[in-house]
């Protein structure tokens, strides 16, 4: 599922909205969200969010080719 935003100010929203999508429609939860630590993914409100939800935050390095 690809979701496009016009500004990175969204990706919060859209987050919680795909959260809810998966456990509404699919019954599936979110256990573990990647992120490249933008800073999109790093306020304390979206912090917040993750630890209340129980989805473990993790950082992977951007660009990082093997």
């Amino acid at each position: 599922m690809n979701i496009l935003l016009k500004h990175k100010d969204d990706s919060f929203d859209m987050f919680q909205e795909f959260k809810a999508l998966m456990k509404n429609q699919i019954g599936k939860i979110i256990k573990v969200c990647r992120s490249d630590n933008g800073g999109e993914y790093t306020s304390n409100e979206f912090f917040d969010f993750c630890k209340k939800a129980r989805i473990k935050k993790e950082t992977i390095v951007p660009y990082n080719i093997e």
